[in-house]
């Protein structure tokens, strides 16, 4: 028996196993609960909330989106953000972007995670429109 005779089933098989590797890799990412020609979650906007609702469900570090005014300035960078319904929540605009587009007062939309504690709850403002 000639050494090439077994190198050739042994070669096959590799390049086999090397192929079908290389169709797992290169598919899309599976479990994020879309179909795979879908966009991945949590790239697009965030579904509007209102304050009460997220004070009462979201939890901490949830990205959510809210739509009121920035209403009053708590602290050198807390605001006092104020939705339709009255309801208010303190804003953080942290002090590492420029927020110079938002106006007092100016109807806007904010991207915010959710900052929970265990008494009481707070956004970081991560987008403003």
């Amino acid at each position: 028996m000639s050494p090439f005779s077994i190198k050739r089933p042994l070669l096959a098989g590799l390049l086999a196993l090397s192929l079908s590797t290389g169709a797992a890799l290169a598919a899309e990412p599976v479990g994020f609960g879309t179909p795979a020609t879908a966009t991945p979650q949590g790239f697009g906007d965030a579904a509007v909330m209102s304050i009460a609702q997220l004070k009462a469900d979201a939890k901490d570090k949830e990205i959510v989106a809210l739509e009121g005014r920035f209403v009053e300035r708590l602290e050198k960078d807390k605001y006092l953000f104020k939705d339709r319904a009255g309801d208010t929540i303190t804003a953080e605009l942290d002090d590492d972007k420029d927020w110079t587009h938002v106006v007092k007062d100016q109807p806007m939309k904010i991207t915010v995670e959710v900052d929970r504690d265990w008494n009481s709850v707070e956004v970081e403002v991560i987008d403003a429109k």
